[in-house]
């Protein structure tokens, strides 16, 4: 190759433009949250360079066709990244749904940024219902120091036995009991009292 073809090649490389790529260390992207009316998404980043924006995709089927849900401006730099998050609301009940995020560099470039995420959107009456509390009389069981559950007993009054009286009756008297002390017995003794004798005296005749 003679040297005037040499230097026309490299002049003619280093007149095209450079391939630029986005750098982007994607920490993670996830599914935060899913109901049957709604599925949250949401992925983070350590560092951006380069990085124009996200654009996020649904499809039916890992390898269906994917239909762009959204795009997101690229919020990190090259020194710390950023926390991007997405709600989708538009769904059918009873079937899967894949995600696939792809970030774009600074030259219109996608790059695939994680694997497609799989979603199973439950049927309505599939969601987790809200338990009902219901008092009942059962004793509540209390942890103790040991960790075995002893059974708080539910305290109740006791009523009194004492004797009620039932319309004007009186309250019962308690009889008395005979006592064994004998009775000392008075027999009257009939005192007989002296009656005076009068004896005539004789009469002096003069």
């Amino acid at each position: 190759m003679s040297k005037r073809i040499f230097f026309s090649a490299l002049i003619t490389l280093l007149l095209l433009p450079p391939t630029i790529y986005a750098a982007v260390t994607l920490k993670y992207f996830r599914v935060a949250s899913v109901s049957s009316t709604a599925v949250h998404l949401e992925w983070e980043t350590a560092t951006e360079i380069d990085h124009a924006l996200f654009v996020l995709s649904r499809a039916d089927s890992e390898n269906g066709g994917y239909q762009t849900l959204d795009a997101f401006p690229a919020e990190g730099d090259a020194v710390i990244g950023a926390h991007y998050e997405y709600t989708d609301t538009i769904l059918v009940q009873d079937m899967t749904y894949w995600y696939k995020l792809e970030d774009m560099d600074i030259n219109g470039n996608l790059t695939l940024s994680s694997q497609p995420l799989s979603v199973h959107i439950p049927a309505e009456n599939a969601d987790t219902p809200t338990p009902t509390i219901t008092p009942t009389s059962t004793p509540t069981a209390t942890a103790t120091p040991e960790g075995a559950a002893t059974a708080t007993p539910t305290v109740t009054a006791t009523p009194t036995s004492t004797p009620t009286p039932v319309g004007n009756s009186p309250l019962p008297t308690p009889t008395p009991i005979p006592s064994s002390t004998p009775t000392s017995t008075v027999t009257s003794t009939p005192i007989h009292t002296a009656s005076p004798t009068w004896t005539p005296r004789p009469t002096a005749t003069w």
